[in-house]
């Protein structure tokens, strides 16, 4: 009975150059793994820069990292905004009226004055719920020259409020005649008017030397 053996593999002692066929696959096929490379890239580079701006955008600082605390933050949050930039109200009607939104505001915590610069200054700080929510209130309006200030009304009501006044009225100023002055009398020497004569005695008691405080009166035969 033949029996067939095998022969054994012996490992080489170095390893197989790559043939020719590999370099040539490998040659054409650089080209085309670049370029599916790069369209890869391009087409996700818009989702990372989208990711890297929201996370820029929707950013909070570590409390403990940064020393914030929730309270800290709260309390920036409750502080009172400051009056921006006044809103021209200018009207050529007869009366003056400007409505602004002020949801959340009663109408008992409004406060309202006029500067020297008149502007009307609104302000209003309204707690409910148990303290729990804070609205807060402010604005300025700048005033006309023609609006009578003395008749300002402020109306709170759903959320609105509304400043209403009147304009100012022309004012007649009266023409009153000049006084006429008594004349006087150059050859005989007389004043009829009182301040002419007092003025008179004066002169005379100068010039006669006289101190001050000392009025010498000459009775006229």
């Amino acid at each position: 009975m033949f029996v067939y053996a095998k022969p054994s593999c012996r490992p080489c002692a170095r390893p197989c150059a790559p043939s020719a066929l590999h370099l040539i696959v490998l040659f054409l096929a650089a080209p085309l793994l670049l370029r599916v490379a790069v369209v890869l890239l391009s087409s996700l580079l818009p989702f990372a820069l989208i990711a890297l701006a929201m996370s820029a955008l929707f950013w909070h600082p570590d409390p403990v990292l940064f020393h914030f605390t929730k309270k800290d933050c709260q309390a920036k949050r409750r502080e009172a905004q400051p009056p921006g930039k006044a809103i021209p109200a200018a009207s050529k009607s007869e009366k003056f009226d400007v409505t602004i939104p002020a949801p959340g505001i009663a109408q008992e915590d409004v406060q309202a004055e006029v500067n020297h610069e008149n502007v009307l200054i609104i302000q209003a700080e309204t707690d409910s719920f148990n303290g729990e929510h804070r609205a807060r209130f402010c604005r300025a309006i700048r005033l006309p020259a023609s609006v009578d200030v003395s008749s300002l009304a402020i109306e709170v009501t759903n959320g609105l409020v509304r400043v209403t006044a009147g304009k100012k009225q022309p004012i007649k100023v009266a023409i009153v005649p000049p006084a006429k002055s008594e004349p006087v009398d150059a050859e005989s020497g007389t004043v009829d008017d009182a301040d002419a004569a007092d003025a008179n005695a004066t002169s005379e008691a100068e010039g006669d030397g006289l101190g001050d405080g000392f009025v010498r009166v000459r009775e006229s035969k």
